[in-house]
């Protein structure tokens, strides 16, 4: 049964509020409650065995910070008697900055693609690639200038792959926006399309992102590709649908837009072990240029920030050759509508670079 979102969040954060100096203990819903732990000084092997069944999400020093389902933090202490709760419900309080009118519906994104197809029909097209596990469609806007493609470069753009991270979202919409309005106007952004086919697919996980909601259920999208010396898995629709459609396009390039952290990283994501030096320097390469602008920090996924397994950028990486990036915006998921232009500012020259390097001046 589907649960309108609005319902939902507002019982669990009336469930979670602090009524009498205790605060309560939540209760359960259709979406796992999702929370925040803290562990600080943890050997090799506790982080191994939290990063194979949590998300660990940020590191400073010595102290890391995952997130885990409410209801298996007894299982937490139980290995890890040191690991603490920080926050009970990591949405708590999202939808009050999300509903307003400087973030988007996936409802008002459906629009605006179709929107920006039918006004700009020379050079957008809509491609539904699937149907999500709630029956939402799967978007990519697909750009490129008119004439022969037969030589041009595939890349993509994506967002959105945890539903609750909205500002990647309001960021590629924005950047999306300014090349369709820049064709034929900036020689720069003209020369994009001209040279390469960009798929922008703002909402990787529409059933998570229409609910303001992390996680699909109790899967982790970004934990649900297959991964190099892994078993095949099942994916969720979303992903697996993402899979098959980048498999059908031959993509060579691509960035996966998460927040937040300020940092631009490269595979491998599973592993510390570094990539072959030839395809390492090539990312760090063009990897410096693109933080040339917004100083973020670049790194391999598993030595800047933790080990996770079952990523978007390694299995593009390893399946097709994908010089595949996950990029970390902001300094937080759903920043105040007027900090959303600053981190629009932040990413817009690393895109910009990243699209250069397959569409090179001549």
């Amino acid at each position: 049964m589907n649960v309108p979102y609005g319902k939902t969040i507002l019982g669990l954060i009336c469930l979670s509020l602090n009524l009498g100096g205790t605060r309560a203990a939540p209760t359960e819903g259709l979406d796992p409650l999702v929370s925040s732990w803290e562990v600080t000084t943890v050997d090799e092997d506790l982080l191994k065995t939290i990063a194979s069944g949590f998300e660990i999400v940020s590191r400073q020093n010595d102290t890391y910070q995952f997130y885990g389902f409410y209801d298996e933090r007894e299982r937490v202490k139980a290995f890890c008697p040191q690991c603490k709760i920080v926050q009970v419900d990591i949405h708590q309080g999202l939808s009050s900055i999300a509903e307003t009118n400087a973030y988007h519906s996936f409802e008002d994104i459906e629009k605006k693609l179709f929107d920006w197809q039918n006004r700009y029909s020379e050079i957008a097209m809509v491609d539904e690639y699937g149907l999500s596990g709630r029956d939402r469609g799967l978007y990519a806007l697909v750009l490129t200038a008119p004439g022969p493609s037969l030589q041009k470069k595939e890349v993509m753009l994506t967002a959105a792959t945890h539903g609750d991270e909205l500002i990647t979202t309001e960021v590629l919409l924005r950047l999306t926006e300014e090349i369709l309005e820049g064709f034929g106007n900036d020689d720069r952004l003209t020369r994009f399309l001209e040279n390469t086919r960009v798929h922008v697919i703002p909402v990787v996980s529409p059933d998570g992102f229409a609910r303001r909601a992390r996680y699909v259920g109790r899967v982790d999208p970004n934990r649900n590709f297959p991964r190099p010396n892994g078993n095949d898995i099942a994916s969720i629709p979303a992903i697996a649908g993402l899979r098959d459609y980048v498999a059908d396009n031959n993509i060579v390039g691509s960035i996966d837009f998460h927040a937040f952290s300020q940092l631009l990283m490269y595979p491998w994501a599973y592993t510390r072990d570094r990539l072959d030096p030839i395809e390492e320097a090539a990312y760090v390469d063009l990897g410096q240029k693109m933080v040339l602008d917004n100083d973020y920090r670049l790194g391999q996924v598993s030595r800047i920030l933790y080990p996770a397994r079952g990523s978007s950028a390694d299995y593009w990486h390893w399946k097709h050759g994908t010089l595949a990036w996950a990029a970390e915006l902001a300094t937080s998921k759903v920043p105040r509508a007027e900090r959303i232009p600053e981190v629009v500012d932040e990413a817009r020259e690393m895109t910009w670079v990243f699209l250069e390097a397959f569409a090179p001046v001549l």
